[in-house]
C-alpha cells in the first residue's frame, strides 16, 4: 500500500513537472495524430492567435472532419489537452487541466461532448473490448461520500451508481479508513453479458499487535457484481 502510493506520487509529480513547461508564442507543439477505433483519426494541433497558443481538436473519418473544440492553453503545456488511450467503438475521451485534471467523453459520430468526469482513483479505469468505464463526479459536499462513483456501460447506454455497494461493504467493516475518499482505485473482474464484477482495492484497516498496539496497515480488497 505505502510503496504503491509512493510510486504513484512520484509518477504524478513527474507528470506535473513535465506538463508545466512554459511555451513562447514563436514555439509550436508538434501536431499529434491518433488512430481510433472504427476508422476515426484524432488530431490535436497548435496555433497562435493574439499572442496566445490555441489548440484545436479535430476528428476525421472518410474525408469528413469535425472540430471537436478549440481552446487557449495560456502558453503553458499543463493546460494542453491530452489523449490517454481511452477509446471505445463509438466514444473516446480527452484529458484536460482546468485547476485539476478531468476528462471529457466525446461521441465519435457527432463530435459532441456527452460526459465530463474524473477518475475513480489514481488512473482511468476502462475496458475497451466490453465498452465499460468507471468514473467519479463530485458529490456536492457530502461529508461521508465526497464523490459518486459510476459504472458506465456504453454498449447499452446504462449508468450504474456504485456508492450503495461500497456503503454496504463499509458497514460490515467499520475499521476501513480509506473507502470514503477513493484514494486508490477499482478494476474489472469477471465480465459476462449479464454481469460485471467490480473490484475495489486499496482500502485498509488498522493492524494491531498482540498487545493491542497499532503498528501498521493491512491492505484489503473486495468485489461485487453489477447486473448489466
Amino acid at each position: 500500500m505505502k510503496k504503491y502510493f509512493l510510486i504513484s506520487c512520484l509518477v504524478f509529480i513527474s507528470c506535473i513537472t513535465l506538463s508545466s513547461q512554459e511555451v513562447k508564442p514563436h514555439d509550436f507543439v508538434p501536431e499529434q495524430h491518433y488512430h481510433l477505433k472504427n476508422g476515426y483519426e484524432l488530431s490535436i494541433t497548435d496555433a497562435v492567435k493574439q499572442n496566445e497558443h490555441v489548440c484545436s481538436m479535430l476528428l476525421a473519418k472518410n474525408g469528413r472532419t469535425v472540430v471537436i473544440g478549440e481552446m487557449a492553453y495560456f502558453n503553458n503545456l499543463k493546460y494542453y489537452p491530452r489523449y490517454e488511450g481511452i477509446d471505445f467503438d463509438d466514444f473516446f475521451a480527452i484529458e484536460f487541466f482546468m485547476g485539476g485534471y478531468s476528462y471529457c467523453l466525446y461521441e465519435k459520430k457527432t463530435g459532441s461532448k456527452v460526459l465530463e468526469f474524473d477518475t475513480a482513483g489514481s488512473r482511468p479505469i476502462f475496458e475497451a473490448d466490453n465498452q465499460l468505464l468507471i468514473y467519479s463526479v463530485d458529490n456536492g459536499g457530502d461529508t461521508f461520500f465526497p464523490r459518486s462513483v459510476y459504472l458506465y456501460d456504453l454498449k447499452n447506454g446504462k449508468k450504474h451508481k456504485l456508492n450503495a455497494f461500497l456503503q454496504k461493504a463499509q458497514e460490515k467493516n467499520l475499521f476501513w479508513l480509506n473507502i470514503l475518499n477513493w484514494f486508490d482505485s477499482f478494476e474489472f473482474g469477471n465480465i459476462t453479458p449479464e454481469n460485471v464484477e467490480i473490484v475495489f482495492y486499496g482500502c485498509y484497516k488498522p493492524f494491531f499487535d498482540e498487545a493491542g498496539e497499532f503498528f501498521d496497515e493491512e491492505d484489503y480488497r473486495f468485489s461485487f457484481m453489477v447486473e448489466r
